[in-house]
């Protein structure tokens, strides 16, 4: 199976009917595509709704909310977050510092931190077709998942660790408070 696993609540805000939409459009393409869908809310009537209609029970697997997401993300192929709006996505450095090839939408956060195709894939948001391209891209290009698995946990050593932010943000104190 090549699996692709998403993180977050069930909302439209969320973005999750583009991703379950996107496997639809994949379902034939990919046959051994699995799409785990990690997270409780609102939208979840609509998803199951969705895989009946599209006979997908063994394409799309909603596992609700877990307190093992980290290993369902450790064990995941590739790591897909269709959010709308965002400010920082914590998935998207989870997936990073985990060396998860990352797809996510080109949305605030994601734009700041995403370097495309060298850390991970930036598709436009509410675009069902530009996630699935991007998921059959990585699928067919082993190359490029790994260069984007690599390039994602090298940012994160680089840029995320705590001990360089705590500094980052000991730096910006002094400064703010006029303290050399």
């Amino acid at each position: 199976k090549f699996v692709v696993a998403s993180f977050g609540k069930l909302t439209k805000g969320k973005g999750v009917n583009f991703l379950a939409e996107a496997i639809v459009r994949l379902k034939v393409k990919i046959p051994n595509l699995v799409a785990l869908f990690v997270g409780e809310g609102e939208e979840r009537a609509a998803l199951e709704n969705l895989i009946a209609r599209h006979d997908l029970q063994e394409k799309i697997k909603l596992l609700g909310w877990r307190s093992d997401a980290m290993s369902v993300m450790a064990n995941a192929d590739l790591v897909v977050q269709p959010t709308l709006s965002e400010a920082f996505s914590q998935v998207m450095g989870e997936a990073m510092w985990l060396k998860k090839p990352l797809v996510i939408t080109d949305v605030s956060g994601a734009a700041d931190i995403i370097r495309n195709g060298e850390n991970g894939l930036l598709v436009p948001k509410a675009d069902a077709g530009a996630l699935a391209a991007a998921i059959e891209k990585l699928l067919a290009d082993e190359s490029l998942r790994n260069r984007i698995a690599a390039g994602g946990r090298a940012f994160v050593e680089e840029n995320l660790v705590i001990e360089k932010k705590i500094k980052e943000y000991e730096a910006s104190f002094i400064k703010a408070a006029g303290a050399r």
